[in-house]
């Protein structure tokens, strides 16, 4: 979970830590100048999409940008493409980009698929407690 996590954190860039001041979303893949990346604050959220073939879709844009940064044997070693905005959300990769992941204001990366299996068991409770249904809106706060 904790590789999960830090994703979320340096693509998210929160002001005031000390330890991650050196994580600039810009540093993220993709690498845009100027990347600000939603679901930060009630301002700029995320919304949660439903459906599965465009989830789907969104993974799979983030997948692109894994292959192409690490390579096609990225997930090599028990490794998964982990991708913030999340997959679930109209800001995934795909959906948000018009299926061109790499002008996209998101990041992915491999991490450990254990990691990225709790973070995203995680994820689906909060939707279920929450009961967060297609485009409703909420925001992501990474807490150490």
């Amino acid at each position: 979970m904790l590789e999960a996590a830090l994703l979320k954190r340096r693509v998210l860039n929160w002001p005031g830590e000390a330890q991650f001041r050196d994580q600039i979303p810009e540093r993220t893949f993709p690498s845009l100048l100027g990347k600000n990346a939603p679901g930060r604050s009630v301002d700029d959220p995320l919304e949660r999409l439903m459906a599965p073939e465009r989830r789907r879709k969104n993974h799979d844009a983030a997948v692109k940008i894994c292959v192409d940064v690490w390579g096609k044997d990225y997930a090599q070693g028990g490794m998964e493409c982990d991708e913030y905005p999340f997959q679930s959300t109209y800001q995934g990769a795909a959906e948000s980009t018009g299926d061109q992941p790499f002008s996209w204001h998101g990041s992915a990366r491999p991490i450990p698929r254990a990691d990225n299996g709790t973070g995203g068991t995680l994820l689906a409770n909060f939707y279920g407690r929450n009961r967060v249904l297609d485009k409703d809106r909420f925001y992501v706060t990474a807490v150490p």
